[in-house]
């Protein structure tokens, strides 16, 4: 394998998985508050590297699983891992997808109405738009445009870090906040971590070029670090705004506003918008490729736009319902304990059963 593409295998991975998570993850900067900084500015910072072990290990056995298995598509991958019962991550997935799309549907005419004084539901009717035309595309389109959008994220994110930062003050209470406390702030990450790890089986499709188990185990680490530096970014940002920022339903606003820079004012939420419609593409678009498997036949991009329509329908009506943030607080720990029963303890028990046994039985023929 030449170079530039034993480095695509190595980093594709992390740049999908890092494109599919930030959407539903960290992009208004709420989620940040609800399991990072509410628990206090350093406590905050425990609970990032916390995360980055747990996103490290967990993509390095997933990945060396998904290697061993051939699995590039869930069904494939659960078949492996959970054997008859693999079908109860079907109904993970589906409630796994409306509540991340329902969270990015809604962020999403937030960042519109901020942005451009419009309405909320006209950002949503633009999003739903673009999400299914882009839902429709193949597999190579979807990695193309997650790669480049990423190169475009990390430079915007590099540059709200830089007009955004302010000294932090931290008081004594602060430093020690994490040694009195009741360790929440552990709960929290591992929240974060887990529910947000929920998006592996969705960037299956670009593990397909790793050869070995030195691959698996450096895809996964990048993978683990390209994941976190914007959200550490951003949380670094959020911490000078602290406590006040605590009480805000969207903290990207707070601080654009702070900012007030014209450019930065345009381009992030620009490229917010544009990584909502990115995880929510990559959603869709694994739902459409266990559909095409399921039929044994690849769907119509025709096909493809109507199911991702039709769903985005739904959970816009969620998302109204239910409000962004009881959608982050209670619907994302729903997402953490089911992914924890269905992917976290079998991997950790029967997956690496498996990988000790494929790699005993490789080297020993």
């Amino acid at each position: 394998m030449s170079t530039i593409k034993r480095l695509k295998a190595i980093l594709l991975p992390g740049l999908v998985f890092q494109s599919t998570i930030i959407g539903g993850g960290y992009a208004s900067g709420r989620e940040l508050v609800e399991f990072f900084l509410q628990y206090g500015p350093v406590a905050g910072y425990f609970g990032f590297i916390l995360t980055f072990c747990i996103f490290a290990l967990v993509l390095i056995v997933s990945f060396e699983f998904a290697r061993i298995t051939n699995s590039y598509d869930y069904k494939t991958f659960f078949q492996h891992l959970l054997g008859r019962l693999w079908f109860l991550y079907e109904l993970f997935f589906f409630i796994t997808l409306m509540i991340v799309v329902s969270v990015c549907s809604s962020l999403a005419g937030g960042v519109i109405a901020h942005s451009t004084g419009q309405n909320e539901t006209l950002g949503m009717i633009v999003f739903i738009c673009i999400v299914t035309l882009a839902s429709s595309l193949g597999n190579e389109k979807i990695e193309t445009f997650m790669s480049f959008w990423s190169v475009a994220l990390y430079g915007t994110y590099f540059m709200f870090f830089m007009y955004g930062i302010k000294p932090i003050n931290i008081t004594n209470n602060d430093i020690f906040y994490i040694l009195t406390n009741d360790n929440d702030w552990l709960n929290g990450a591992t929240t974060f971590a887990v529910s947000s790890l929920a998006a592996i089986p969705v960037i299956l499709f670009s593990l397909r070029s790793l050869d070995s188990s030195c691959s698996s185990i450096a895809a996964g680490f990048s993978a683990g670090l390209l994941a976190i530096m914007p959200g550490l970014a951003f949380y670094t940002v959020m911490v000078g705004y602290y406590p006040e920022i605590i009480d805000d339903s969207v903290p990207l606003t707070r601080i654009l506003l702070e900012i007030d820079s014209q450019l930065l004012s345009g381009l992030f939420p620009l490229i917010i918008f544009g990584t909502l419609i990115e995880t929510c593409s990559a959603l869709f678009h694994t739902f459409n490729e266990r559909l095409s498997v399921a039929s044994n036949k690849n769907i119509s991009s025709e096909k493809r736009a109507i199911i991702t329509f039709s769903l985005l329908i739904v959970t816009v009506f969620i998302a109204n319902n239910a409000g962004f943030i009881y959608l982050i607080n209670k619907g994302y720990r729903v997402i953490s304990w089911m992914f924890y029963a269905l992917f976290f303890v079998p991997l950790f028990t029967t997956g690496i059963k498996l990988i000790f046994l494929k790699n005993y039985q490789k080297y020993n023929y």
